[in-house]
């Protein structure tokens, strides 16, 4: 069973960096809030995840906030007063990302705003801990992807297994950003230059048609590559987050 936000069905267990402010809408103990104190949503255009509504507060009213915190779901309560543990559903360990839901989370992110806003700890508790890192240009691919000069700039991210992003053939001024967003071990992405190009990395000079791989079995959700204009043979790897190898078969 998938990840499901408690929507206010939760208890804060522990919190850091309790502050009290005016909410700028009627909220729920457990959302994710941005900086207007609104329920944030990773709908593009709209402000990312900055803190966590401590409590139930009413639009206008002064409530407690704080910056991270652990949620765990309520209890429910049989006839005869028998309780059974509640559960969110998710996979300890799993990443969290804001949701285009308004003050949810996520264990995959959707287009728009990328950002990673806590972890599954067991079946009954997360820890939001909303990341100051986030894209607010992301695109979330479902399939194998040619680039091209429009998707210069954005974040393109998959949770799809096998999926290759094919890069245009060099030009002057194009950089991508390639996301794997899969939960760890979940998905293997390539990155494949054009047939006569090549993709330079740290103490690898790069050959011609030769793709760089983000190996399933090895894969950590938020591994990374970002490449840049080079030269005429090909692309320069300027970032890169988790292990990526050359293919040289």
């Amino acid at each position: 069973m998938a990840y499901a936000h408690f929507d206010g069905g939760a208890t804060i267990k522990h919190s850091w960096g309790r502050f009290r402010a005016a909410a700028g809408e009627a909220l729920t103990v457990g959302e994710l809030v941005d900086v207007d104190f609104k329920a944030a949503n990773a709908t593009a255009g709209e402000n990312p995840a900055k803190y966590v509504a401590c409590e139930d507060i009413a639009s206008g009213a002064t409530g407690w906030f704080c910056l991270k915190a652990i949620l765990e779901a309520t209890d429910t309560i049989a006839t005869g007063g028998v309780a059974t543990a509640g559960t969110h559903g998710g996979t300890a360990g799993d990443i969290l990302f804001l949701s285009t839901t308004a003050g949810d989370a996520a264990e995959a992110p959707a287009t728009g705003i990328l950002q990673v806003v806590g972890q599954v700890l067991t079946t009954g508790t997360v820890l939001l801990d909303p990341s100051p890192e986030f894209w607010e240009d992301c695109e979330i691919v479902t399939g194998n992807k040619t680039l091209d000069s429009e998707d210069s700039g954005k974040l393109m991210a998959t949770v799809t297994d096998a999926v290759v992003f094919t890069l245009p053939a060099v030009a002057t001024g194009n950089f991508f950003t390639i996301m794997n967003a899969g939960q760890d071990a979940d998905a293997l992405i390539s990155v494949q230059p054009n047939s006569v190009d090549k993709i330079s990395a740290p103490d690898n000079a790069g050959t011609d048609n030769k793709p760089y791989k983000n190996t399933k079995t090895t894969a950590r959700c938020g591994d990374l590559m970002a490449l840049a204009y080079k030269d005429a043979a090909g692309w320069q790897v300027t970032a890169q987050r988790g292990t990526w190898t050359e293919d040289t078969t």
